[in-house]
């Protein structure tokens, strides 16, 4: 966080707060949406660690960041990790700050920032993707829905994504995750 901020940082805690569990959601939603999550995936979820260390000794991160940290200390997202963080993530998130609409958009950030952490992006996550974005049919005309969308349907009308259509969906998806003050991964 900028030194700038830090005076004021009393003031953001509960939408730091809803955010930061928002986009949890959305990592795990996103590493894990091809089936199977990798050691780069597990180690996009630990930079979301890293990112919130700070807050770990206060109410709910107290109660949060112990199971992450457990559920990736063995280098394994097992299902059942996933369903305990993802549960927990549901409890611990309100509408008091932000709107199902604005809550929903911060998780669509975080989830294809998970699809691309490990830097590959394949058919099976953009599947999943295009059936996330079906579910959340109420974010239509909000950016990014309708240009995630357009390019899940161009890039998926031959069934295959070739190299440039990669490069394509990599840069583009790379732009919505900040992490660590604003650096993308």
């Amino acid at each position: 966080m900028h030194t700038d901020h830090l005076p004021y940082i009393m003031f953001t805690t509960r939408s730091r707060l809803d955010k930061a569990i928002n986009s949890l959601i959305g990592i795990v939603e996103g590493i894990a949406i091809d089936g199977s999550i990798n050691t780069s995936e597990l180690g996009f979820l630990r930079l979301w660690l890293n990112d919130h260390t700070e807050l770990q000794d206060r109410h709910p991160y107290n109660e949060l960041v112990p199971v992450v940290l457990q559920a990736v200390a063995d280098g394994v997202l097992s299902l059942d990790e996933r369903e305990d963080i993802l549960w927990l993530c549901e409890r611990l998130r309100s509408t008091e700050y932000y709107d199902k609409t604005t809550a929903d958009l911060q998780r669509l950030h975080a989830l294809v920032g998970g699809i691309v952490a490990d830097g590959i992006i394949i058919e099976t996550e953009l599947h999943g993707l295009s059936a996330w974005l079906a579910d959340h049919e109420h974010l239509k005309t909000c950016w990014p829905y309708d240009e995630i969308d357009s390019l899940i349907t161009a890039v998926m009308v031959d069934k295959k994504i070739d190299e440039q259509e990669h490069k394509m969906l990599k840069d583009f998806f790379s732009e919505f995750v900040a992490v660590l003050d604003e650096r993308t991964i």
